[in-house]
């Protein structure tokens, strides 16, 4: 038999041996083509894994971004990762992880709770060793050879942990609920009671000095206007304030002047002479002394707008003229 001929004769799906189609037969198939299309894509994340898993941050590089960032009084006492997922290439890794850890504080810590004057007052929130939960996912970038690693705690772990004592300074500190909070209260509050008493004598005593003041006013009143009315020959000066007002009777049998009456204020006045006639003398703030003149219910005098320090009244011995002096 010839060969060449015998060869010519079998097809390219023929096996010239066994008689069968060979394997390539299979891969016409649709199922086939999809399991194939499975398998090459399996192969190939497993490649990627495996080519990435030593560019991959390790559990201790993930546990001390999570230390650089817990304050001095914190220590981590144990760390896990959960799971860790690759999210860039080969070129650009990024790794994602969940992880889980315990914090411990090394000191005791609190929260302000309310202030008064030179003193704070704080909350206990943990005692030392006490210890708190963390989680949180991390996103580690591959950067000149070394991994950075950026946190996203879950919550506000690390602001619940408080702070020390010491950071409540340098005012004094006060611990809610401690034996040097009630003595506190204590003190402030017999404070309170001791002001109150101090006020409660202070305006006693005030209330009293103004009784004084004001009978001793009273009792100046009276004696001014006595000065004024009386027949005797009392002189002198009296201060008359500004918006206040003298009423008086000039005696008749009074044969001198009455006690000079000083304005205080800017200088004006309203005399009002009731009952008779009387002789009047102006001294000016100017410094000039006027010359007596008679005034009374019939008669009147202008002195323009020259402002008046004192004044004083004689009788002309007929009868008594009531006089009121408003200084205004």
């Amino acid at each position: 038999m010839r060969t060449d001929r015998l060869t010519s004769r079998v097809t390219p799906s023929t096996c010239v041996v066994c008689g069968r189609r060979p394997w390539t037969q299979y891969l016409e198939h649709p199922m086939a083509t999809r399991i194939f299309t499975i398998i090459a894509s399996l192969l190939t994340s497993f490649f990627l894994v495996a080519c990435s898993k030593d560019q991959q941050p390790s559990t201790s590089e993930i546990e001390h971004a999570l230390t650089s960032t817990l304050p001095a009084f914190a220590r981590v006492s144990s760390f896990s990762v959960a799971a860790m997922q690759i999210m860039g290439t080969q070129v650009e890794p990024v790794w994602q992880s969940r992880f889980r850890a315990v914090v411990k504080v090394t000191t005791a810590t609190f929260a302000p709770d309310g202030t008064d004057p030179g003193v704070v007052f704080v909350r206990a929130i943990k005692q030392a060793g006490e210890t708190t939960e963390v989680f949180g996912k991390s996103v580690s970038t591959l950067y000149a050879g070394k991994w950075r690693t950026a946190l996203d705690l879950e919550g506000q772990p690390i602001q619940a942990l408080g702070q020390p004592e010491s950071a409540f300074g340098p005012q004094k500190v006060i611990v809610r609920g401690s034996k040097a909070e009630t003595a506190y209260l204590a003190e402030q509050s017999e404070r309170r009671r001791l002001a109150i008493l101090a006020a409660e004598k202070e305006a006693e005593e005030q209330r009293l000095a103004d009784e004084r003041a004001s009978q001793e006013k009273q009792k100046r009143l009276r004696a001014e206007l006595q000065a004024l009315e009386t027949a005797d020959c009392v002189e002198g000066e009296q201060r008359v304030p500004s918006k206040s007002q003298r009423v008086f009777v000039v005696n008749p049998k009074r044969v001198c002047w009455t006690p000079w009456l000083i304005l205080e204020g800017w200088g004006s006045f309203d005399l009002k002479v009731r009952e008779g006639n009387i002789l009047e003398q102006i001294v000016f703030r100017d410094g000039t002394v006027g010359d007596p003149f008679e005034d009374g219910p019939t008669k009147s005098f202008n002195l323009g707008m020259r402002a008046v320090e004192k004044m004083r009244f004689k009788s002309l011995g007929k009868e008594p003229v009531t006089i009121t002096f408003s200084v205004k």
